[in-house]
């Protein structure tokens, strides 16, 4: 599971984090201490669960990041948890930006696991549909939703996987292996699998495909059918 904090006290953000890594020490949890990192982090790598403070320093809140989170289909539906010393915020972060749950400071370490607990069994009870945990080069777990995948190619035993949001390399993997998990590809030539739904244009006479921003060569011995 992916986990962005967003807090500038490093003190805090710290002592979250080792809650954090105590309930399940195989969290991948990335800090950022302003609005504009948090921002960055979470539209290049595809984030589970956010912690957010509400009180930043600088001109952009917590709040302010919950609300282009919403915004944003990949995140309408992800666990938002606030984190404040003011009760004061409880009703806006419930009720306009429907986030998970409202953590006050400082928090409890049972507080913490309790939500955990609660968020794991509610994911567990409701997966993305038709998306599988695949575990990345550094054996990070992340969820990778076939309709998202753009194309993959095989790289050093692994496979190098372009998504609409960003870039994975898994852990090792042979390219008939990831074939069999997601057969909405086609396989086009040895080194490449796409998803047919992102091909832009099939140069038959120099056997390429422009799919995404990337050419692609179609091997001899690949016979490829375009609806």
């Amino acid at each position: 599971m992916n986990i962005l904090i967003l807090e500038d006290d490093e003190n805090q953000s710290a002592g979250l984090s080792q809650y954090l890594k105590e309930y399940e020490k195989d969290f991948h949890i990335y800090m950022e201490k302003d609005y504009d990192s948090a921002k960055k982090r979470a539209f290049h790598v595809p984030i589970d669960l956010f912690f957010l403070d509400i009180e930043l320093e600088k001109e952009k809140n917590g709040l302010d990041f919950g609300m282009i989170l919403r915004q944003d289909s990949r995140y309408k539906n992800t666990p938002v948890i606030y984190l404040s010393v003011r009760s004061d915020y409880v009703f806006s972060a419930l009720n306009d930006l429907h986030c998970y749950a409202f953590l006050p400071k400082p928090y409890k370490k049972e507080d913490v696991f309790r939500l955990l607990n609660e968020i794991l069994k509610s994911s567990m009870q409701e997966p993305q549909k038709d998306s599988l945990l695949i575990k990345d080069k550094n054996g990070v777990s992340f969820r990778l939703q076939p309709s998202d995948i753009i194309y993959v190619t095989p790289m050093s035993r692994r496979i190098h996987i372009f998504t609409t949001l960003t870039e994975y390399t898994t852990q090792y993997m042979s390219l008939s292996d990831f074939h069999f998990l997601f057969p909405n590809l086609i396989q086009i030539h040895r080194k490449y699998l796409v998803n047919p739904a992102f091909i832009k244009n099939y140069d038959r006479t120099n056997q390429l495909i422009h799919i995404g921003e990337a050419v692609l060569p179609v091997g001899r011995n690949y016979k490829i059918t375009l609806p």
